[in-house]
């Protein structure tokens, strides 16, 4: 085998082993991204009044979304969406795209970290824990 030949069977071994990486790659983001989200709202931290802020979970690539769930909204999680549509989008999405899991419910924030008269529940910062430590 002369070496052009033998620099093309190399490229073409290298294209094939590079796209394996990434899609192999692309299944631990796209699983982690889930995972998180899913220990979010399943946290045992989650003290549940209404279950509006545990509605209020939601999951993005490239920028947090807006969705906030309505007054009295219990028990759905995630904005209504096509399921479809959003599993392209998520799986779609270049490896290097930021993955968001976030909570635009106005007191989330103060529910999360806590305020002068309140310890938080820190939902995020355990579920991520409990991800690391499996």
């Amino acid at each position: 085998m002369s070496a052009p030949v033998k620099a093309a069977v190399f490229a073409v071994n290298l294209k094939a082993h590079g796209e394996a990486f990434e899609r192999k790659a692309r299944i631990v983001v796209e699983g982690v991204h889930f995972k998180v989200f899913s220990l979010i709202v399943g946290a045992p931290e989650h003290k549940v009044d209404t279950g509006r802020m545990r509605a209020g979970w939601a999951m993005s690539v490239g920028a947090a979304g807006d969705y906030v769930p309505p007054e009295g909204t219990s028990g759905a999680v995630m904005p209504p969406t096509d399921p479809g549509q959003f599993l392209i989008e998520v799986t779609g999405a270049p490896l290097s795209a930021s993955r968001f899991v976030y909570n635009n419910v106005e007191y989330a924030v103060f529910v999360e970290l806590g305020t002068e008269k309140s310890e938080g529940q820190h939902v995020a910062r355990l579920a991520i824990q409990r991800l690391l430590a499996a």
